[in-house]
This record gives structure tokens, C-alpha cells and sequence, in this order.
């Protein structure tokens, strides 16, 4: 020992002192002979954060040189390597009991059993016996090559130290390069080119497997974009954030690279659609009426509706593409055309109904995912023709100055029954003016004769439909 006690019965003395180190005392022989050596670590530094002290005792036997030959050699059951560069190479501890430093190992092949193989060459692991760090011993294995046909190759090594002692089977197993991967939601493999769409807020566990490498299991996930949906790199729980696209890779915990990916569409779908409105009045060729149509949510993923259109039985419609040609839809991005009843729009975006056939129509608009939003569109027609009923005092013209003709006594009044040939919804409604108030005057069809007429005096009466358009005429001759 570097300093032995004066009395050799001492048990304890304080042999060296490293204040402020991590580097072990060192022990130096002197002479053959048994001590028992206490070490003793304490941590304190008035700026250490930790206040401990540990004690190691152990018996340090000094041989005659020549004698000192390890009991036993002591090295791990098994070791893993890959064609892969971070783990084509391992560096084995070798200790021996007793503890002996630089000892020097004979290492050989064997079979399970370590039982010395006739050959000691092989293609697959290569062996760098005694690598020396410091006192310790280590062992080198640099796997090669893998086994036939690129699958998993197993060889047995054990340590010898003369012919008696020897260690345990050093079982050495020498795995392909990781070559690939597979993702697979439940029992479906997913490529590159599949795109699995996920709802937002909603989460999808796939599973993974590598091709190669140490461990079928050895491996993470990676979002290729967070912001889109974020993954457990663990067990592969895809959680979607937003609306977006992005892939999902599966990587080999060995190498740090991916070996397969699948892409993964984030959407937000449609719970439903809306209408602000139930009822639409509009009139045949007019202007139209404003709807606007809503999603819900407003920023959904797919908004892609279809309408259809039922005309009720006063139209005489009765096929259902003959109602959608009597329905013209005007959105923001243009028109639909005449034949063809099918848009897409955007939430909010004002839609104008122009309807060509009069009538009652039920028009339903059906989304993606099958809601549906329905509204009534009235398409009032027009007067087609006017006349007026033949009674009593009223007459059909002999000739063109008039088509009607009337004869009253003065003071004497006659009202007048229009005739009306229309379309559904039209507006039916007369007024009336006379050309001769003197002689005549008519309010609401009502012809009266003034009191004070002259006989033989006349007057035309026109009987106008609100339209401006239809009217009769009645020539007045006061009796």
C-alpha cells in the first residue's frame, strides 16, 4: 500500500485524500500479504448540493509475482448488433474475480453448448480480444455481414484463461441493415400514396413494424406538420389540430431515419346546413328573391350541395327535370344553367331565384354528408288574356272603335265583370278611366251616367288590367 500503517494491526488510516476529484486512489504493491482497504467518498464542498457519504471496504491480497490467476471471468449472456452504423459496433466489458487489471483473454468461437469450433473464421462478426481502457478489459465485436438471404445470423464466443477457467456462452447475434417499414390503421397497410382522412379534434391510432434492424418494435412516429395534427412518437396516436394535409413517418429508433410514411387529411366536417328563409314569393321572369345559405360549422371541409326541385300539381309539372328547368339560381360565381339544377357555394353567398314556369315548387338542398335544408318557391304567373262578361246592358262591338258597347238612361249606372284568362298566382285586378266625365264616370268597373248628360252624348270607358298591359274598351252612349 501506498503508506502501511507502523503497527500491522491497525485497521483503519487515512491513506490518501482526494480533495475535489473523481479519479480513484491508486493501490501499489509492496509485499505478499492480505490488508483490508476501506474507501471512503465524501461530498463535501461548501457549494455541493448533495451531502453523502459512502464507504467501500475490500480485501486486497499482494501474490508472489507469478502467482495471480483470475477465479472466474465474468462477461454479459448475450449482445446485439446491426449492418447498421450505430450499432454495427459494441464494446463488451471483462472483469475477473479476483479483479485483476490488463489481464490477458483468449476468446474463441463455439457452438450453443461452448464447445470450441474446429474453425474460427467466419463472414458475419469479427472479434478484438483485450481491448485495454484504463485497468479494465473490454471485448470488440464489429458485426460484418449479416446471415443468407439478409436475415438475423447467431454465433457463440466464450473467454479462456489457460485451460481451466473460462467464461460463460457469449451468445452474439448479427441483424440485417433496417431496409423498411409498414404502417397500418387496424388491419389495412398504408402506403405513401393512401391519404386517411381524420376528423378535427378526433384521434386515430395506427401501428407500425420495421423491416430490419434489431427490433421489429424499434421505432417512433413524427408529424410532418404539428400545426395539422401531432402524433404519440411512442404508440402512434395521431390527433388532429386543424384542417390541412401532412405525413406520418414511421422511423427506426436505430438509424434516426424514416423507413415508411402515409399521409393523413385533417378535415372539419359538416354537422349541418341552414336557410334563412322558409318561403320564397317571386314572380314569373322578375327579379327574384335573395336566400342565403349557411354551414355549420362555417369553415367546414366540403361544401358541396345538391338541389332538387318537386313542382306541385298546379304547375302541370310532373317529371322532375322539367321542374328544374322552371328554376333559374343566380350565386356569386354566375348562374346555373336552365337544364341543370345543381351549384356549390360558399357559406353567406346571396342566391337569387328567377322562375319561368308559375307554380309551387319544393326545392331541398342536400350536403355531402346528407343534411338537408328545404324552402317553398312561388312562382306567381301573369294574365294572359282579359275580357269582360256579356250581361244586360253590355254588348260586344259592331265595330272596331270600341269592343263593348253601353246605353244608359242619365243617372243610370252598370258594373263591369272582368274576365280573366291567367297563370298560377297572377294578380287579378282591374281599374278603370272614362275618356268623358261629362258624360260618364266609372270607378272600380262601376259605369255611371251624369245626371245632366246630354242625350246621345258619349264616352269610352277603359277597363285596364293592373299588369298595364291587357285592357277592353266600352263605348258609353247616354239615351
Amino acid at each position: 500500500i501506498n503508506e502501511r500503517p507502523a503497527d500491522k494491526n491497525a485497521v483503519s488510516k487515512t491513506i490518501l485524500t482526494n480533495t475535489g476529484t473523481t479519479e480513484a486512489p491508486v493501490l501499489r504493491a509492496e509485499q505478499p500479504g492480505t490488508v483490508s482497504v476501506k474507501l471512503t467518498y465524501k461530498t463535501d464542498k461548501a457549494n455541493s448540493t448533495v451531502k453523502e457519504t459512502k464507504t467501500v471496504t475490500a480485501q486486497v491480497s499482494v501474490t508472489e509475482t507469478g502467482s495471480l490467476a483470475p477465479k472466474s471471468i465474468n462477461v454479459a449472456a448475450s449482445a446485439s448488433l446491426s449492418m447498421d452504423e450505430p450499432r454495427q459496433e459494441l464494446l463488451l466489458p471483462v472483469t475477473t474475480s479476483p479483479f485483476i487489471p490488463g489481464v490477458r483473454l483468449d476468446w474463441k468461437f463455439t457452438d450453443k453448448s461452448g464447445n470450441v469450433l474446429e474453425s474460427q473464421t467466419n463472414s458475419c462478426l469479427a472479434i478484438e480480444p483485450n481491448v485495454e481502457q484504463g485497468a479494465y478489459n473490454y471485448l470488440r465485436l464489429t458485426a460484418k455481414a449479416a446471415g443468407e438471404g439478409n436475415t438475423p445470423v447467431t454465433l457463440y464466443l466464450r473467454a479462456f484463461y489457460g485451460e481451466k477457467v473460462k467464461s460463460r456462452v457469449l451468445k452474439a447475434t448479427v441483424y440485417p441493415a433496417v431496409s423498411g417499414g409498414i404502417i397500418k390503421k387496424g388491419s389495412a397497410v398504408k402506403s405513401d400514396t393512401d391519404t386517411t382522412v381524420i376528423n378535427r379534434k378526433s384521434s386515430v391510432t395506427f401501428s407500425g413494424q420495421i423491416t430490419g434492424g434489431i427490433s421489429t418494435k424499434d421505432l417512433y412516429w413524427a408529424s410532418g406538420d404539428p400545426s395539422v395534427f401531432t402524433v404519440n412518437a411512442k404508440n402512434g396516436k395521431v390527433t388532429a389540430v386543424n384542417q390541412g394535409e401532412a405525413a406520418l413517418s414511421l422511423c427506426s429508433s436505430e438509424t434516426g431515419l424514416e423507413v415508411a410514411k402515409t399521409m393523413i387529411r385533417v378535415v372539419n366536417p359538416l354537422t349541418g346546413i341552414t336557410l334563412n328563409t322558409k318561403t320564397v314569393t317571386i314572380r314569373k321572369a322578375g327579379t327574384g328573391s335573395v336566400l342565403v345559405l349557411s354551414y355549420n360549422p362555417s369553415d367546414a371541409s366540403d361544401k358541396t350541395v345538391s338541389w332538387t326541385c318537386t313542382a306541385a300539381s298546379n304547375t302541370g309539372i310532373k317529371d322532375k327535370q322539367s321542374a328544374l328547368r322552371s328554376i333559374v339560381l343566380t350565386g356569386s360565381s354566375g348562374s346555373t344553367s336552365a337544364s341543370v339544377f345543381s351549384v356549390t357555394t360558399n357559406a353567406g353567398e346571396p342566391l337569387t331565384f328567377t322562375g319561368t314556369v308559375p307554380g309551387i315548387y319544393t326545392i331541398k338542398a342536400t350536403a355531402a354528408n346528407k343534411k338537408t335544408a328545404s324552402f317553398t318557391v312561388k312562382v306567381l304567373g301573369e294574365v294572359t288574356d282579359l275580357s269582360l262578361k256579356v250581361t244586360g246592358a253590355l254588348k260586344p262591338a259592331e265595330d272596331s272603335s270600341s269592343d263593348y258597347t253601353l246605353s244608359l238612361k242619365p243617372g243610370a249606372s252598370f258594373t263591369v265583370s272582368p274576365v280573366f284568362t291567367a297563370e298560377y298566382g297572377a294578380v287579378k285586378a282591374c281599374a278603370s278611366r272614362s275618356s268623358n266625365t261629362l258624360a260618364a264616370t266609372t270607378n272600380k268597373g262601376k259605369i255611371t251616367i251624369s245626371k245632366c248628360a246630354a242625350k246621345g252624348s258619349t264616352a269610352i270607358v277603359t277597363i285596364m288590367c293592373v299588369d298595364g298591359i291587357h285592357y277592353r274598351t266600352i263605348k258609353v252612349t247616354v239615351l
